[in-house]
């Protein structure tokens, strides 16, 4: 099925508008939900070592950053953040489009979580800069792709993935300079180092982050196989059954993002496994489906799946469903991953 470029974008500027204002509806919704206040504590006060904020230090620091830059703008926090994240989320969107198709894009904007991408946290913008390292790969910017990776990696945990898929790229290249090895790795050396030195600061501990997940996360090496069958025992469907069907689910995507008529880029496909891995290879599974919107090679293989009119027509009713249904779960401070 083809979507216009101009119908989608339309489409994602009204569905951001629609979640913007939803909390006017009723005065008991709000997007500022679980880690939402975390973030805009950070952005308020920043980093402590006191009380319960003490352990926001596994929020890592770009976002809450850009929100208080956004707070020059306007008082209100909650609504700067939201805002922001779904100004970025339309930009990364366009970004995205443009190393992927409209259809990707549009599976992307009505997967079930999605409607992250208004809450305050960090979703539209890890989509947003890694889109913009792979677009800058493609076209050989190394610099501004090392960059955008050195930024990812002070946004989410994972990002520094994406400096394997960047060194998959270069090797590939026909021109390379070994040169242009610094400019895809230093960044992220760089960002890993001030967010250790962060820890240090604050705690006079290096590795201060790896304790706070452990103790209050539960966040602990495990491998994959144990924390999925762990999460399928659990009784609560949403934190039990559903964590452990969609861990299966992204695993099962890995041999076929190798099926050769699906064309996806290497790099994608190695980012894609980087990040499967890591996000299940812990004792306690929590928030996989949320942790698919920052895997978007995820939605190229889905919509690589899903060429059939049928097919595409039926998961388009039943992530869309989700979707609202996750959606008024979060804003009324229910568990929605």
């Amino acid at each position: 099925m083809k979507i216009a470029p101009r119908h989608l974008l339309i489409f994602l500027i009204l569905t951001r508008l629609i979640l913007f204002f939803l909390p006017l509806i009723n005065p008991d919704w709000t997007w500022n939900r679980w880690d939402g206040p975390h973030y805009l504590y950070l952005a308020q006060h920043g980093y402590t070592n006191v009380g319960d904020e003490a352990n926001f230090i596994v929020f890592l620091p770009t976002f809450p950053l850009l929100v208080r830059a956004g707070l020059l703008l306007a008082a209100n926090p909650e609504i700067v953040a939201s805002g922001l994240s779904s100004i970025l989320f339309i930009i990364a969107a366009v970004v995205f489009y443009k190393i992927s198709s409209a259809k990707t894009v549009f599976l992307l904007t009505i997967f079930p979580t999605s409607f992250f991408f208004s809450a305050p946290y960090t979703e539209s913008l890890f989509l947003l800069l890694i889109s913009l390292v792979f677009l800058f790969a493609i076209n050989k910017r190394w610099l501004p792709a090392g960059l955008a990776a050195g930024l990812l990696t002070l946004t989410r945990p994972f990002g520094f993935l994406v400096v394997a898929a960047l060194l998959v790229e270069w090797l590939s290249s026909e021109k390379k300079r070994v040169r242009e090895l610094s400019a895809i790795i230093v960044p992220s050396a760089l960002a890993i180092m001030a967010y250790l030195y962060l820890n240090k600061a604050v705690y006079s501990d290096f590795f201060a982050f790896q304790k706070i997940l452990n103790q209050n996360w539960y966040k602990s090496f495990e491998f994959p196989w144990r924390g999925i069958i762990s999460s399928l025992k659990r009784e609560d469907i949403m934190t039990g059954v559903v964590e452990g069907l969609t861990s299966i689910v992204a695993w099962a995507f890995i041999p076929i993002s190798f099926v050769k008529k699906f064309k996806i880029k290497f790099s994608y496909r190695l980012y894609y496994l980087l990040g499967v891995v890591m996000f299940t290879s812990t004792s306690f599974i929590l928030s996989t489906p949320r942790y698919l919107l920052s895997l978007p090679p995820f939605f190229m293989i889905l919509a690589r799946l899903l060429e059939n009119k049928i097919l595409f027509a039926v998961w388009t009713v039943l992530s869309a469903a989700g979707f609202v249904y996750l959606t008024q779960l979060f804003l009324r401070g229910q568990w929605a991953f």
